[in-house]
Order: structure tokens, then sequence, then C-alpha cells
């Protein structure tokens, strides 16, 4: 799990939210009650020590109405992270390290041990308090992977993550690309050549993740997928495009118009797969008439009188620059497919 009511002390414990059926309430793990814990099933052995590999299941939903917004158990994938990474928020960080190999606890964890004011939207609102049942599954102590082993890990979940994209299991196949990534930290005493791997890896996460988003209609994730991307590879075709898309849906038009326009100026210097060409580009074509015609075109009529704001500038530079078939030269000679890597 990576990165309302704060105060939930009750003057009656009987009529607390913390409290369970048996009367069991939680214990606060820290001085300011943030991050609270109770345990369902005692566990066995030794504490986790910083830096040990935890292999856990959970369940996330917002407290108190228990709607769930991620579960570990619904991918029938445990999650696993570094103790201490930074990987996971800080209620994770904190609760996670006091529970042994067995346990299932639970978690409360006010906004300032959880996703803060900005919460994660859509699925976690601002301000939001967490609730997560947790089993450590079991942990071990790193002994430190090769960077080696680090690319071979981060390829096999690169690759269950475009299964998933196939099966159109959007957010499973976020899952598997930030776990991708988490493999590729710590990368700075590799070879030349295993460094080259890891940036192509890291580009290719990037533009993968930024497809699941626009799939989900998150664009802003999406548009910072692809920013990300590009402080890498500022020509990477498929980072631009898809960074268009995503500022077209934002209605940041203006900006989208500048980056389809790097896609048509930089796509004979693509190096993307040709194969299917003709197929692909005829997808893509169609792609494009349904989008102008379901989302710009409304915006464009919307626009004739709003000319103080400036929107009927913008309108017309879509217009002129989309309506003249501009837009279907660039899809045919872009010849790019646009699933994942």
């Amino acid at each position: 799990m990576s990165d309302n009511n704060p105060n939930m002390t009750d003057s009656n414990p009987n009529t607390s939210d913390d409290a369970n059926t048996s009367g069991e309430l939680f214990q606060p793990l820290t001085p300011d009650g943030g991050l609270k814990k109770r345990i369902l099933k005692e566990g066995h052995g030794p504490l986790p020590p910083k830096g040990a590999n935890l292999k856990v299941h959970y369940v996330g939903t917002l407290h108190p109405d228990n709607t769930p917004f991620d579960s570990s158990r619904d991918r029938k994938v445990p999650f696993t992270f570094d103790l201490g990474s930074g990987q996971v928020i800080k209620g994770w960080e904190e609760g996670v390290k006091t529970m042994k190999v067995g346990e299932l606890a639970e978690l409360i964890c006010s906004p300032d041990y959880a996703y803060g004011q900005s919460g994660k939207p859509p699925l976690i609102p601002k301000n939001s308090t967490l609730k997560f049942e947790i089993e450590l599954l079991d942990f071990t102590q790193k002994s430190g992977q090769t960077p080696a082993e680090k690319l071979r890990e981060a390829t096999k979940n690169k690759e269950k993550g475009n299964e998933e994209f196939k099966k159109a299991e959007y957010r499973s196949a976020i899952f598997f690309y930030k776990q991708a990534n988490d493999c590729l930290t710590d990368m700075w005493d590799c070879l030349p050549a295993e460094m080259d791997q890891s940036r192509a890896l890291t580009i290719a996460i990037g533009t993968n993740m930024a497809a699941c988003h626009l799939k989900l209609e998150e664009y802003e994730l999406a548009s910072k997928a692809c920013l990300e991307v590009l402080e890498r590879d500022p020509k990477n075709v498929k980072a631009v495009y898809r960074l268009s898309q995503a500022y077209l849906h934002l209605r940041e038009y203006e900006r989208g118009i500048v980056e389809v326009g790097k896609v048509r100026t930089k796509r004979h210097k693509s190096q993307v797969d040709t194969g299917g060409a003709d197929k692909e580009a005829g997808r893509i074509q169609k792609e494009g008439e349904d989008y102008v015609r379901k989302h710009v075109q409304p915006v464009i009529i919307e626009s004739r009188d709003c000319v103080e704001s400036g929107l009927m500038r913008v309108a017309s530079a879509i217009d002129s620059n989309i309506g003249n078939g501009w837009e279907w030269e660039l899809c045919a000679d872009l010849r790019t497919e646009l699933h994942c890597d």
C-alpha cells in the first residue's frame, strides 16, 4: 500500500467506533493518537527489522463508513514492501513494524498517517481517515539484491501488469507497475548496460501507467505519469501523445495542441515498432474521430460566445488544426501502438 476525523477518541468507550463487538479497543501506537491498532489474531516469532522485505495481505476501507478502496485479497496477490524504505504510507511504516508473522490486525490511520489533506482521489477523498486489515504473511531480511536481480524482478512485475492491462484490469495493472518501479530503486552500483536497461524499463512502466490512468479517466494522474517519463526521455512519442490526450480531457486545450504538435514533429524519429501499421493507424483514427465528435466539437460550440475568457481563441485553434484533417494525418503518420510496451 504505497505514498474525516483525525481525532477519533470517544468519551464513551461503549459507543466508540474504535470498539469491536467484544468491547476490545484499539490501542494508540503514537502519542498524538493518530495511529491505532488492535490485534485480531496473534502472530509468532520476532518483529521485522528495518530493511526487511515484508509480504502482507490487506483490505483498505474508509473509516468509519467501511467503504472499500483497495484489497490485495481481491487480487489474490500478496503485497510486498521494504520496511523503512518510504514505499508505503506513514501509518503502515509505524504499524506493520509492530506485527509478527501470522498476526492479523487492524490499523486506523488519521489523515496525517495516510494521504493527508489531499487524499488520493477518486478512491480516497481529501482528509480521509483509513482503516486497514493487515495480515503479515512473512518477511525476509534482505542480503542485498544485485542490479541484475532487481532488473529481473522489475521485468517480471511489468509483464504481470501488461497481462492485467490486456484483461482491462487497469487498477491491478497499476499495482504491478508500481511494484516494478519499486524494484528499480538504488541502482547506482550497476554497470552502464544495466543502467540503460533500468532507464528503459522505468520509461516503459511510466507510459504504461499513463495508459491505465487514461482508461480509468484519471487524467491528472495520467499527465503526471507522462511528465515523469518526459523528464527522463523528452523525445518519447508515446508519453507526449498520451499527455496530449490527458490535457484535452482536462480542457487544457492550448497545452494539448502543443503536445500533439510535438508528436507530429517527432514521429519520423520514433523507434516504435511499425508492424501492423495500417491496421493500428485505422484504429487510432477512429478513436480520434470519436473523441473529437463527443468531446471537442461540443466544447467548440459552447465556446462561441466566450470571447472575454479567451475560449474562442482556443476553440478556433482546435477547429483549424483538427477540422482540416491535421489530426487524422497525425494519426496515420504516427503509426504507433497505444497499448502497453
